[in-house]
Parts: structure tokens; C-alpha cells; sequence
């Protein structure tokens, strides 16, 4: 696979392709499509099946139901970020011009229902129940950080450098500093509170929510504990020292399995680090090697036994110079690398281990493959995803946008 003419149109989507009668008011490129959709500017729901736009001219935003055709126009919104996408309404961070509040709005066809203020957006986090932002309105004091729970349902006032997330099961956890201590807190749906554990002020930790327990992650410089807290595993060991930094960490979307990414000490002359990743805070073999990892290089199988990842691989060719290429590596061992002038742009594995679905990009058209085979390029293929047992994802094509699906063998 040398060339793009070894990339052939396939027939075989047939049915799979739903048609989304939206489309955009001129061509994009595929940069220019990639920038919209990682500003938040278009969203699509976790179907697929709907699509939201923010206008930039008039600040209109654009709901469509991309199955049965309807298209309505919503309530404006200024300077706004889309967070989630439903059938009948939208959630978005922004100002309606007759409220002159900034926040988390409920916007439909009729009005735009402000749900928490948040007068400062800083970071969006994904939670098992959707979006959580961070930010902080005008009138807070400096040291604490205003946190606003998914659907805009209430907020969360941390002080210092916290951390917080969102189990599966509604509690929320957060670590932060408190009277001179550094304390992990669980708050549960009926509002108590209840303090699980408490560390030296001085250490970096992280809560990673695993196996109906926590694995904290505290980092010691060049080294760092994986320590284990209500997890009953048959002979694990729940507290463990290892070597080198933590750079990432994937939680699996049930919570069953944490994945880390290790960094060691800078070696040769090659211009990424050496690596290992982590399984359960098992060292995963043959995973290990100069190499780079992102925080959205990973993926999990739909019965979250499986894993893939994405990676760049550093070694030297023939000269003694440094290059890179990408790589796909699954928790089978299966390993694809990418052809020559081509990155990988996202992926999808089955629950066997077996490369399922992936896309290269030539930096003009996507190339998508299912199973090896080649499936029609696109402009851009985006919204990877499992969805009612099947693989589901949106598409360009042009100034169309898409929808298709794929059957798993």
C-alpha cells in the first residue's frame, strides 16, 4: 500500500449510509472541517442521528434531526460551545442576548433555559454522564474552581489545584487540599460527603476510579506508587513503586480497567522518550519502546476487554537520523503500520482484539478501512463510536455530512 491508487471506493456500505440533509454553506477543507469540530463549533449526538452548528455570521444555532429530515432554527446564542447534542434539544455554554448571563443553557426550538451560570469557561471534561466544565464566575474568590455536573444539574467549589470526576454509578470524586492536608472526597446523590483517604500536601495525586475502588497514581519525581484502595484482586499487590513519570492515563468507559502511560529517562538520540504502558498496573508486553502516546490515543472495545492504541513510533533509519511513523497496536498484539506519507486519524477494535475499523489521511481525503478492506474516502471521517451493537461514526463528503453504520462480524 504504496500509492493512493491502492485505495478503492467500495460499494459495499450500501444501507449502512444515512444522508444528513445538512449542508455546510460552502467547501472545507479537511483542516478547515477539523478545526469546527474540535472548537465545538458543530456537534453531533452519541447516535450520530443529530446535528448542531453554530453560525458564526449570525450566531443562529442550527438543530437538525439528521433521520427524519427536520431542520429548526433555535434561540440565538452568542460566543457559544456546543456540549451536547439530543433529539429534541441542545445543551451549550454561552450568552442568550435576553438573559445577559453566561452559563450552561437548555436550548430548543422554543427558547434557551439557563440551567448554571458559569460566567468563565476553562476546560471541559468528559464523565460517564456527559460533560463537565470547569470555570469560575466573576464574583468567586481567586483560589477556588467552580466545577458545573453534567446537564447543568449543580456545581462543585474546589480551592487549590483539585481534581474531580464522575464514577458511573452518580458520586463524585475530588481530591484537594484541606486545612493543610490533601484529601480524597466522595460526594454521594443524597449530598453527604465522606472523606476516603488522605495524602502528604506535597505529593501529586491522582484518583483513577477502578474495579468499584481507586487506584491513586502519586507521583515521587523519577518514580511513582500505584496504590490500590477497596479493590479486592487476588494477588495484587496494593501498593506498588515504579519507575519513571506518569504521562497519561485512559479509564475504561465501565471503569473496570486503568491504563497508564510511562515515561523513563530520556536515552540516544532518538527525539521521544522510552515508554511503557500500564494494564491494571501490569506492564503490557511488547509495549514498550520509543515511542509517543496522546491522551486521545487510545480506544476500548465495546465489552471493554479489549484495547488500541495509537502510537508514534521514533527509531533511526539507515542514516542514523531520527524518524517517526504511526502505529496501531491492540491488546492481541496485532500491530498495522502506516503506509508512507499517510497519519492514522482514528480507530475502532472488537472485542476479540482484531482491528475493526481505522482511518488514514493523506491530508486531502480520509481512507477508511473495515477489516482490512477499503471503504469510500471521505473529506473527513469523524464520531467513531459503539452504538446499539454496532459501529457507528459521521462523515464529509464534499459539503454533505453523513452517517453510516457497520455491522460487526
Amino acid at each position: 500500500m504504496d500509492s493512493r491508487s491502492s485505495f478503492k471506493p467500495a460499494d459495499s456500505l450500501g444501507q449502512n449510509h444515512r444522508t444528513i440533509v445538512h449542508h455546510l454553506p460552502h467547501l472545507v477543507s479537511a483542516q478547515t472541517f477539523s478545526q469546527i469540530v474540535s472548537e465545538r463549533k458543530l456537534l453531533v449526538s452519541f447516535s450520530g442521528q443529530h446535528l448542531a452548528v453554530l453560525q458564526n455570521n449570525d450566531c443562529l444555532v442550527d438543530h437538525l434531526d439528521v433521520v427524519h429530515q427536520n431542520h429548526r432554527t433555535c434561540t440565538p446564542i452568542t460566543h457559544g460551545v456546543l456540549l451536547q447534542v439530543a433529539p429534541k434539544q441542545i445543551l451549550i455554554w454561552g450568552q442568550a442576548p435576553d438573559q445577559q448571563l453566561s452559563g450552561v443553557y437548555c436550548v430548543d426550538h422554543r427558547q434557551a433555559r439557563l440551567l448554571q451560570r458559569l460566567d468563565r469557561l476553562d476546560h471541559i471534561i468528559q464523565t460517564p454522564t456527559g460533560p463537565m466544565l470547569k470555570g469560575a464566575n466573576n464574583d468567586d474568590e481567586t483560589c477556588f474552581d467552580r466545577y458545573v455536573l453534567p446537564q447543568g444539574l449543580g456545581y462543585l467549589l474546589t480551592q487549590g489545584q483539585a481534581s474531580v470526576s464522575i464514577l458511573t454509578d452518580g458520586r463524585i470524586s475530588a481530591v484537594e487540599e484541606k486545612q493543610g492536608r490533601l484529601c480524597h472526597s466522595l460526594w454521594h446523590p443524597d449530598g453527604s460527603l465522606e472523606e476516603v483517604k488522605n495524602f502528604d500536601p506535597r505529593q501529586r495525586v491522582r484518583v483513577l476510579p477502578w474495579q468499584d475502588g481507586f487506584a491513586y497514581v502519586i507521583d515521587q519525581g523519577d518514580s511513582f506508587v500505584f496504590e490500590t484502595e477497596g479493590i479486592d484482586l487476588f494477588d495484587f499487590e496494593t501498593h506498588r513503586e515504579l519507575s519513571g513519570q506518569v504521562e497519561h492515563f485512559w479509564i475504561s468507559p465501565s471503569q473496570k480497567h486503568v491504563f497508564l502511560q510511562v515515561r523513563r529517562p530520556e536515552r540516544g538520540r532518538l527525539s521521544c522518550s522510552y515508554r511503557q504502558l500500564y494494564l491494571d498496573g501490569q506492564l503490557v508486553e511488547d509495549a514498550d519502546g520509543y515511542f509517543q502516546m496522546g491522551p486521545d490515543d487510545l480506544r476500548w472495545s465495546r465489552d471493554d476487554s479489549q484495547f488500541i492504541a495509537r502510537m508514534k513510533i521514533c527509531r533511526l533509519d539507515h542514516q542514523g537520523q531520527p524518524v517517526t511513523h504511526e502505529r496501531l497496536f491492540t491488546s492481541r498484539g496485532t500491530v498495522f503500520d502506516a503506509p508512507a506519507g499517510f497519519s492514522l486519524q482514528d480507530m475502532a477494535v472488537d472485542n476479540h482484539g482484531e482491528i475493526m475499523f481505522y482511518v488514514l489521511s493523506d491530508g486531502q481525503l480520509h481512507y477508511p478501512f473495515y477489516y482490512g478492506e477499503p471503504l469510500e474516502p471521505a473529506t473527513y471521517i469523524w464520531n467513531l463510536r459503539h452504538f446499539q451493537r454496532r459501529l457507528s461514526g459521521n462523515r464529509l463528503d464534499g459539503s454533505t455530512i453523513k452517517q453510516f453504520r457497520l455491522d460487526r462480524r
